[in-house]
């Protein structure tokens, strides 16, 4: 899969620089800096989280920011962990540049919290973000409000 796309990106004139193993990934985005980063999450000797987290400490990813940190998030869920991927989620509102993405990224931050267990914390949440009717996650945050009050209500 690497070969192949190489192939492809080379062919449409961009610079690739593939690496075959999570080692050789970490150690060419600790020293140079890339507009892309193309990882698997799981790979045989560590996983594409490290790479990202590396190549985002090399402080080349700029406007991607707030990306980088939902991708790392995405990775973490993935691996059922999610109050790590909560953490990411909360960096990625921080960082957002527009109002809407970090509503996007805050109701990423609940649902991790909600799957985690903390629903308490979940509710606060969408309840911010249900108070505003220009939040692009209004309509879901009064329908994952709802939910959370019943169970909670539920488990008193």
């Amino acid at each position: 899969m690497t070969r192949f796309l190489s192939l492809m990106l080379e062919r449409e004139g961009y610079a690739v620089q593939a690496a075959h193993s999570a080692a050789e990934a970490l150690q060419k985005v600790r020293q140079e800096a890339f507009d892309v980063v193309i990882t698997d999450l799981r790979m045989p000797d560590g996983d594409g989280i490290k790479v990202l987290e590396a190549a985002q400490k090399s402080g080349s990813v700029g406007p991607f920011a707030a990306s980088l940190e939902a991708l790392i998030a995405i990775g973490h869920a993935d691996q059922n962990k999610y109050d790590e991927a909560a953490k990411h989620a909360q960096l990625a509102a921080d960082k957002a540049r527009f109002p809407a993405d970090k509503d996007i990224y805050r109701a990423d931050v609940a649902r991790m919290l909600a799957l985690a267990g903390k629903k308490e914390e979940a509710r606060k949440i969408w309840a911010e973000l249900a108070s505003r009717p220009e939040s692009p996650v209004w309509g879901e945050a009064h329908v994952r409000l709802g939910e959370l009050e019943a169970a909670i209500a539920a488990k008193n």
